[in-house]
């Protein structure tokens, strides 16, 4: 029978820098347009390096899979 290993997800800082992103985002609206660019910027470079974290997490736990099979 396969052995199922549950694991919790790694910490990361890409959460929080978004949330970060969004509020000045929200925040930009109503007071500055200079702000809400800021929010922008902050909220696309955060969902990025969340998006790359996560692929290069999804190949190391696809690699990892494949070479337990092999055994």
């Amino acid at each position: 029978m396969d052995e199922f290993h549950e694991s919790l997800p790694e910490k990361s800082i890409w959460p929080i820098l978004l949330a970060f992103g969004i509020t000045l985002l929200a925040v930009g609206v109503v007071t500055s347009l200079a702000l809400s660019g800021l929010g922008v910027i902050i909220l696309l470079f955060s969902l990025g390096g969340w998006t790359q974290e996560n692929r290069v997490l999804a190949q190391k736990y696809s690699s990892d899979d494949l070479e337990e099979e092999g055994d």
